[in-house]
C-alpha cells in the first residue's frame, strides 16, 4: 500500500502547558513554529510536535492518502476484513 504517506505532525496533551512549554523550549531548545491559546507547534527537525493544553492521551499522528475511501477499501482486502469490521477496530483510525 504505497499510497500512504505520514504527516511530520505529532500531538501530545499536557495538563501542564506551560511546564510543558518549559521543558520543550527551555530545556531541550525546540523552536516554536506555531502557537494558539491551547496548542502550540514546536519545530524538532524531524517532526513537529503540537503540544495542547488537556487531559493527556496517546500520542496523536497523521497518515494522509488522496482517497480516504479507496484506501479503506484497498487496506480490508489487504488483511481480509469488512470495512465495518475493520473501521469496529480502529474507529479513531478509519475516519
Amino acid at each position: 500500500m504505497r499510497n500512504i504517506n505520514s504527516s511530520r505532525d505529532v500531538i501530545i496533551r499536557t495538563r501542564n502547558l506551560p511546564a510543558a512549554l518549559q521543558f520543550y523550549e527551555g530545556v531541550l531548545g525546540f523552536s516554536v513554529a506555531s502557537r494558539a491559546e491551547t496548542i502550540v507547534g514546536l519545530e524538532t527537525g524531524a517532526f513537529r510536535l503540537y503540544v495542547e493544553a488537556g487531559a493527556a492521551h496517546a500520542p496523536v499522528f497523521d497518515f494522509l492518502v488522496a482517497d480516504v475511501p479507496a484506501t479503506r477499501a484497498q487496506l480490508a482486502i489487504t488483511v481480509r476484513l469488512p470495512i465495518r469490521q475493520l473501521c469496529a477496530m480502529w474507529p479513531e483510525v478509519m475516519m
